[in-house]
C-alpha cells in the first residue's frame, strides 16, 4: 500500500552519494521532479524482471533485495538503509531488475525520472560521484559473493557481528537469519556458542563484542572452535 506525500525528511538528495556533488540549484531542480511515496512494511517496491523509467531513492526506512528460486525459496542479497539509491546500476541502464525489493520497515521512496537524471550527467562532479558509488557497490557485491561461497555459517555470523552488531537491536533474529541465508535455529546456536566462549555478551538484543580478535580468528579459519577464548594476560614488569 502506498500514498503520495510531501513532508520533509531527515535525509535529502544532498545526503545521497550519487547526488552530493551537485549544486544547490541542480538539487532543487531534481527535487522538484522527484515523486515521494510512503510504503508500509513488507510492501513490494518491485519484482525481479520489472523495468522502471525511474530511479528509486530511499529517504526513510530500509529495504531487502532478494532473488526467488524456482522452488519459492528466497535468497537474500542485500539489506539497504536510508539514505541510498536502490538497485542503481539496472535503474541507470533502464534494464530489468535482477532481484526483487521489499520494505523491511515503513519507509519513504522517491521516484526520479531517468531522463531527468541523464541531464545531470554533463556535470563532471556528478559523473565522478557516480563512478565512485558504482565502485563501492562492486566491492560490496564481491564481499557478498565471497561470504556466500566461502564462509561457513560461523564465519558469516562472526563477520556480521563485527560489521553490523547494532542491527541486532533493530531487527529480529529471524530477519538477521534471512539476511545471512541461515535458519533462525542455526543463528541462535552460533550466537549461543559465541556467548559461552566469552566472545560476546547479549543483553536485551544488544550485542557487545568482548574479543574482536576471536571473531576475526573465526573468519580467518572459517571455524568456531568448541572451547572458550581467553584473552592473554598482559605481561607485568
Amino acid at each position: 500500500m502506498t500514498h503520495y506525500i510531501s513532508q520533509s525528511f531527515i535525509y535529502t538528495l544532498k545526503d545521497i552519494p550519487l547526488f552530493c556533488g551537485l549544486s544547490d540549484v541542480q538539487l532543487d531542480d531534481l527535487k522538484s521532479h522527484t515523486l515521494l511515496k510512503h510504503y508500509a512494511k513488507e510492501s513490494i517496491l518491485f519484482y525481479e524482471g520489472d523495468v522502471s523509467s525511474c530511479i528509486h531513492i530511499l529517504f526513510e526506512g530500509a529495504v531487502k533485495m532478494y532473488k526467488t528460486t524456482p522452488s519459492g525459496k528466497e535468497i537474500f542479497l542485500h539489506y539497504i538503509e536510508a539514505p541510498s539509491v536502490i538497485a542503481m546500476v539496472p535503474s541507470l541502464q533502464a534494464r530489468a531488475y535482477p532481484a526483487s525489493c521489499t520494505l523491511e520497515k515503513d519507509g519513504v521512496v522517491g521516484m526520479l525520472p531517468l531522463n531527468k537524471f541523464h541531464m545531470c550527467l554533463e556535470n563532471i562532479d556528478c559523473a565522478v560521484e557516480i563512478i565512485g558509488t558504482m565502485a563501492s557497490r562492486m566491492k560490496e557485491l564481491e564481499k557478498r559473493l565471497h561470504s556466500e561461497t566461502v564462509f561457513t555459517a560461523e564465519a558469516k555470523v562472526a563477520d556480521f557481528v563485527i560489521k553490523n552488531a547494532s542491527l541486532f537491536e533493530r531487527l529480529k533474529n529471524t530477519e538477521i537469519a534471512s539476511i545471512l541465508n541461515l535458519t533462525p535455529e542455526t543463528l541462535s546456536r552460533i550466537l549461543s556458542k559465541l556467548k559461552k566462549s566469552n566472545i560476546i555478551t547479549i543483553n536485551q538484543h544488544e550485542i557487545t563484542v568482548l574479543d574482536i580478535n576471536a571473531l576475526q580468528d573465526i573468519i580467518e579459519t572459517n571455524t568456531l572452535k568448541d572451547k572458550k577464548y581467553v584473552k592473554s594476560p598482559q605481561c607485568c614488569k
